[in-house]
């Protein structure tokens, strides 16, 4: 497997600060909106607790994009396919663990 050790920004914030007072605020990601090539395509937008996922699945060839979000921290851009499968191991200071996307089976989404 090939190591990639490309730092990535994980969250944005704004810092305003009212005489000595500041706040740090998050900016909100966006999403990957799905290519309007006339791909047959399934969005993805799930969330639960600190975890959220967003972006599409090719329905043709069951390619993936898509960003993990973990405690505010994002991935950037992922890309593999549920085919082969697609694993994010997180190891932060806050958190531990991994998630998989998959084809159920070899063939159920």
């Amino acid at each position: 497997m090939a190591k990639d050790d490309t730092p990535v920004s994980a969250a944005l914030v704004t810092l305003t600060r009212d005489d000595n007072k500041y706040t740090m605020t998050q900016v909100p990601m966006t999403c990957y909106d799905a290519p309007a090539d006339g791909k047959n395509t399934m969005e993805i937008d799930w969330a639960s607790g600190p975890v959220m996922l967003s972006g599409y699945l090719d329905t043709d060839d069951f390619g993936i994009t898509l960003k993990l979000v973990v405690n505010g921290m994002s991935t950037g851009k992922l890309t593999g396919n549920m085919k082969d499968g697609l694993w994010v191991y997180v190891n932060t200071f806050t958190t531990k663990g991994s998630t998989a996307l998959y084809l159920k089976n070899g063939s159920e989404l």
